[in-house]
């Protein structure tokens, strides 16, 4: 929900709200954590807005290198030894980011 609000797809962001509790009701018979409605409350309400608006997809390519319009703090100890795949996703993160999102392959 959170990742779908930062990117400016506030309607996805409630999509999954409503995936989440049906799920929780019909799997657990469970209502969502305070955490998940307090999320919900502050997409609906706006107080969650996404990370750069201006980059955010209006249907038009965004002329922007997203590769260098986005620091991407990733935790690097986890993957020691792995600094060629990192900088992969990074590269990805920042293009799905800008609107140009593709698929990485393992």
């Amino acid at each position: 929900m959170r990742l779908y609000a930062q990117t400016g797809s506030r309607h996805q962001a409630l999509r999954q709200y409503r995936e989440c509790c049906k799920a929780l009701r019909s799997e657990l018979d469970a209502e969502p954590e305070r955490a998940t409605l307090e999320l919900h409350e502050q997409i609906v309400s706006g107080k969650l807005q996404p990370l750069v608006p201006a980059l955010v997809s209006t249907g038009a390519e965004q002329d922007i290198d997203a590769d260098e319009a986005f620091a991407i703090d990733l935790p690097r100890a986890r993957l020691a030894g792995r600094r060629q795949e990192l900088e992969q996703v990074e590269a990805h993160f920042g293009r799905a980011l800008g609107g140009r999102g593709t698929t990485v392959r393992g």
